[in-house]
């Protein structure tokens, strides 16, 4: 039986109701019950998480493993203080002594974390440093970087077939004198530099490792480089095994999904209870006060912007707390669907086309998509799609039907994100729904990064990450036939970002793996996303904010009159920073002035 110790403030759990306990739709930065399942397949060991001390416990198991105890007020835990008393580091040494298997994992500046780990490994030979490692960027030597990959050079028994290790954010370890004769420390793994980040030791019958990282071996990071296989010889030479022959890519946990949070699928969001929902209600002295008095958005642009900034924290304040916690934290969702919204009291027809209806006699449209706009950053546009409009109107268009735009009534709009060939891409993509499609058929689906990798192989997510992808420059940029569309773009990357939370470009048609493996990926990708997404119908006073890094949406097809009546909504595109794209922009606004060649 391998223990998990998890009675001292262990920041890692293998229990699932814990994880998600701990840290909401985001449990997979707290859960280690992966682990149990590889050992369980891969070496036929059970596992069990030990929730209080006992001694007894410790003695009889065949593995002990004790992952970075932390004390609660500096990082969520399992519970319990980061101390082991005198007498249960003498039963974990005793342990070790009597030939017990022990791997104790640190983190980054061990003492930030106020726990006595180190009072358990130096009995034992080891010792993690204050310190967190660093080595220069690859394509910026004058940068350090604390994720990097490690060449494996050690022929230490637990380096056989281990060639490359990824490690994050993580400290160095020192070979420590210890009381015991017996102990006979050595170090496994170094950098370049000489920084040891494992080392091992044995001790009177037993052994023991310590690695100073604990994402090494979690869901996002235990499928790049060798880390599965640098684990699995760990827990073999602390059994005292022959290391277990298996090819990375049969490892049956590579091949499931990273998915910890059970993830609502195929239903309508209204139906889902979450932070992705919000009912505004707002009563008319507040409403005056938001949109009365702004100047004419399409005559006086930059004012009437400018204002909407002001004014957006005249709102309700749960309205804007709502907002402003999706724009720096997202959700499960990748949206926030906010209802309530109150429409301009005469509407012109919908338009035919995308030219904005200047017989619009008042704004509170535009007024709504400004505030929010402002409020997740800056409205955008581009100075080659909508004529540069920052106010887009997305109706259907009887001469774009069935081609892929948002024009377009007759085809499935399929999966993407907005421009993912561009160097500039929104942040965010907000729709209002000025008026639902006759039929009340149209709909937006989403489907969140996450969820979508909950269920992607874990042994994907390395070429996902990696720029093995064309993107294809959009029709609705100038983009004529599907040549054009395929390989007129840039070498991109699937997944970008951090490893627990990434961000994802996308474009179910526009985008065109670039060799065998990363075409496996895509079609996963493309299969997982038809599987798991939600959706909504907008109806008239209904916005959606769609996170353009945290999700993909796509719009089913529907039946417009073109008679005036149909579906409109409106569009903005808002960009965390515009400063950044100082080059792109036409004369440092926040129209985006790149343009494309085509072969």
């Amino acid at each position: 039986m391998i223990i998990f110790e998890e009675s001292h403030g262990e920041t890692w759990t293998i229990r699932k109701d814990l994880a998600l306990r701990i840290a909401g739709t985001r449990p997979e930065n707290y859960y280690y019950g992966h682990l149990s399942e590889l050992f369980s397949e891969e070496l036929g060991l059970g596992s069990s998480a030990m929730v209080s001390w006992n001694a007894e416990t410790i003695r009889n198991s065949e593995l002990v493993i004790i992952v970075h105890p932390a004390r609660s007020s500096v990082e969520p835990n399992v519970g319990g203080e980061p101390i082991f008393s005198d007498a249960e580091i003498a039963c974990l040494v005793e342990y070790v002594r009597n030939g017990g298997g022990l791997l104790i994992v640190g983190e980054y500046n061990i003492d930030m974390w106020e726990s006595n780990v180190n009072d358990v490994v130096r009995p034992l030979g080891l010792q993690f440093n204050n310190d967190s490692i660093a080595r220069p960027r690859p394509d910026l030597e004058s940068v350090q970087t604390r994720h990097f990959p490690i060449i494996v050079s050690s022929q230490h028994a637990i380096c056989n077939d281990v060639f490359e290790i990824t490690y994050h954010r993580g400290c160095s370890l020192s070979l420590a004198e210890s009381d015991d004769s017996d102990a006979a420390p050595c170090t496994v793994i170094s950098t370049p530099e000489g920084a040891c980040v494992c080392a091992a030791s044995t001790v009177g019958k037993g052994r023991v490792v310590a690695i100073g990282d604990s994402d090494l071996f979690s869901l996002a990071y235990i499928g790049q480089s060798d880390n599965v296989r640098l684990l699995l010889n760990i827990a073999s030479w602390l059994l005292q095994r022959p290391n277990k022959d298996v090819e990375k890519g049969k490892i049956a946990v590579l091949q499931r999904g990273s998915g910890v949070w059970d993830f609502p699928k195929g239903r309508d969001l209204r139906e889902i209870p979450g932070n992705h929902l919000f009912g505004l209600e707002i009563d008319k002295p507040a409403f005056d006060r938001a949109i009365g008095g702004l100047p004419n958005p399409y005559e006086a642009r930059e004012e009437f912007l400018r204002e909407c900034e002001f004014r957006f924290h005249t709102l309700p304040e749960q309205f804007r707390r709502a907002v402003i916690d999706f724009k720096r934290n997202g959700n499960g969702f990748g949206i926030l669907h906010i209802m309530g919204l109150p429409l301009d009291p005469v509407l012109p027809p919908t338009p035919g086309n995308k030219i904005p209806p200047r017989e619009k006699a008042t704004f509170w449209s535009e007024s709504w998509l400004g505030m929010i706009g402002q409020a997740l950053g800056d409205p955008i546009g581009y100075s080659v799609h909508h004529d540069g409009e920052i106010f887009q109107n997305v109706c259907p268009i009887a001469a774009e039907e069935r081609e892929p735009s948002a024009g377009s009534s007759k085809i499935f709009l399929e999966w993407h994100t907005e421009q993912v060939f561009h160097p500039e891409l929104p942040d965010f993509v907000v729709l209002l729904c000025l008026r639902s499609d006759h039929e009340q058929s149209a709909m937006t689906a989403v489907a969140s990064v996450a969820n979508v990798l909950a269920h992607v192989p874990i042994s994907l997510r390395q070429i996902l990450f990696q720029p093995r992808y064309r993107a294809g420059i959009d029709y609705s940029f100038g983009a004529t036939g599907q040549s054009q569309r395929a390989i007129g773009g840039p070498k991109v990357p699937l997944l970008y970002g951090g490893g627990y939370d990434p961000f994802m470009k996308f474009d179910l048609e526009q985008t065109q793996p670039i060799d065998r493996d990363a075409a496996r990926a895509f079609a996963l990708v493309k299969e997982t996303v038809k599987k798991v997404y939600n959706y909504v119908r907008l109806n008239p006073g209904e916005m959606l904010i769609i996170d353009n890094r945290r999700s993909i949406h796509a719009r089913s097809i529907f039946n417009p009159r073109y008679d005036g009546t149909d579906r409109w909504l409106q569009r903005i595109y808002a960009r965390r920073d515009v400063a950044s794209m100082d080059e792109e922009r036409y004369r440092n606004e926040r129209i985006i002035d790149t343009t494309f060649s085509f072969a």
